[in-house]
């Protein structure tokens, strides 16, 4: 599948993969930073944004479409940076394709099961009445009497799209997500090892990467740092955007 993707920047390339309910836009704020020094990558995950959609959506896939991604942009050895489900997606690429990356960042996210979180969510926007919809806000005011936290609320909306003929519809194949969504929050499939540098950054108020899964992440990521930056929740990147690329940086110029 041909993903669309956004550019920024020009040197050694790095690719940013987003979360569920998310997409490449999440990740301006990160590549705009990191543009002095890299050519940044940011496509939209298929069901997401404004990449296809399909029924079909596991792991496998999710990593087939950013290997394309990488092979079609002739990317040489790229970072592969990825947040919750799109960290996953890096874990799986750097398995399944050990050869592509030249070291991997994965953001609160563990290669094992992990507590489902956004569910939820989905059947949030699911349950909204789009034909009730006639303005942005609207559409704000309904989420919030069943989310209260606005900064949740407008995440989500950024899956709010307004067609040519004026009617809103959601960016997200939110049908899609929520048949395949058992298959986002089970662990990997075990007895893999990738080699290669990895960096894990957890936030320190999100319990998705608690300390009992060092052993875990060790198991398939032996050469794996862990750090912790510590006022941050879930999303990391937007908690603590300076302090995250701060530690991509010493990162990459380890590596």
């Amino acid at each position: 599948m041909k993903l669309f993707f956004r550019e920024y920047g020009d040197g050694p390339p790095v690719v940013l993969l987003h979360g569920l309910l998310a997409s490449s836009d999440n990740w301006f704020t990160i590549a705009r930073l990191l543009s002095d020094t890299y050519r940044v990558i940011a496509p939209d995950l298929r069901n997401h944004g404004v990449s296809p959609h399909s029924d079909d959506f596991d792991f496998s896939l999710l990593s087939a479409d950013i290997r394309e991604l990488i092979e079609r942009l002739n990317l040489r050895k790229p970072f592969i940076v990825g947040h919750s489900l799109g960290g996953k997606t890096a874990m799986e690429l750097s398995l399944s394709f050990p050869d592509i990356p030249r070291a991997v960042v994965l953001e609160d996210i563990i290669p094992g099961e992990t507590v489902p979180i956004s569910g939820r969510y989905i059947r949030l926007l699911q349950e909204l009445d789009l034909g009730k919809v006639v303005l942005r806000r609207d559409a704000e005011e309904r989420l919030l009497e069943k989310e209260k936290d606005r900064r949740v609320v407008r995440f989500l909306l950024k899956n709010l799209l307004r067609n040519e003929d004026g009617i809103y519809t959601w960016k997200a194949n939110l049908d899609a997500l929520l048949v395949n969504y058992e298959k986002l929050w089970k662990g990997l499939e075990s007895d893999r090892s990738w080699d290669g540098p990895a960096l894990f950054i957890r936030g320190g108020q999100s319990d998705v990467v608690p300390d009992e899964s060092f052993e875990e992440i060790l198991s398939f990521f032996p050469r794996a740092q862990i750090v912790t930056i510590g006022s941050t929740g879930h999303w990391v990147h937007g908690d603590a955007a300076d302090e995250f690329v701060g530690h991509l940086r010493r990162f990459f110029s380890s590596v």
